[in-house]
């Protein structure tokens, strides 16, 4: 895999991985995260490198990521992937 599909994979799994610690909707961790999501995409090989709860960590603080209260995993109704099998199935 290239670096473009790597830094996208990496940042769509921060995305959804952030949406679901705070319960907020994934558009508005984009709005949230703002021109951090270009610092995110330019240096995935460096914040990979750390767990991704730390990461997500860093910039919720950095950017005040409130908790919100879209839960859209306690009401399904079937096994939710985790953050990184549902962006890696995008790319199969």
């Amino acid at each position: 895999m290239n670096k473009n599909n790597n830094s996208l994979f990496y940042i769509c799994s921060l995305i959804e991985f952030i949406s679901r610690k705070t319960k907020n909707h994934r558009k508005d961790i984009i709005n949230y995260l703002g021109e951090d999501l270009e610092r995110i995409y330019n240096y995935e090989d460096v914040f990979h490198c750390e767990p991704i709860e730390k990461v997500a960590d860093e910039f919720i603080s950095r950017n005040n990521i409130p908790n919100g209260t879209f839960d859209n995993i306690s009401l399904c109704k079937y096994t939710i992937p985790d953050y990184w099998k549902l962006e890696k199935s995008l790319k199969d």
